[in-house]
């Protein structure tokens, strides 16, 4: 995850669900086709919570940096 922002709508008071759909062509378009040619991808999915009783309490907006294994950099905490 790169970045987290969150739009809150109603103030929640009961359990909360969370809820974000990915569909083929969305990957294809904005993952899978541009990681063909450059080596990373910055992608925003937009989460949505809604309460027990379906009233909407925020919606987030998740920015996800993808890339191939190969090239993820780890840091070494000594």
């Amino acid at each position: 995850m790169q970045r987290l922002e969150m739009d809150y709508h109603y103030q929640g008071k009961t359990d909360a669900v969370a809820d974000f759909m990915l569909q083929p062509e969305w990957l294809n378009e904005k993952i899978l086709e541009p990681l063909a040619v450059q080596e990373s991808v910055v992608v925003q999915c937009e989460v949505k919570i809604h309460d027990a009783h379906g009233k909407h309490l925020t919606t987030g907006h998740v920015y996800w940096q993808v890339k191939k294994w190969t090239s993820v950099k780890t840091k070494i905490a000594l």
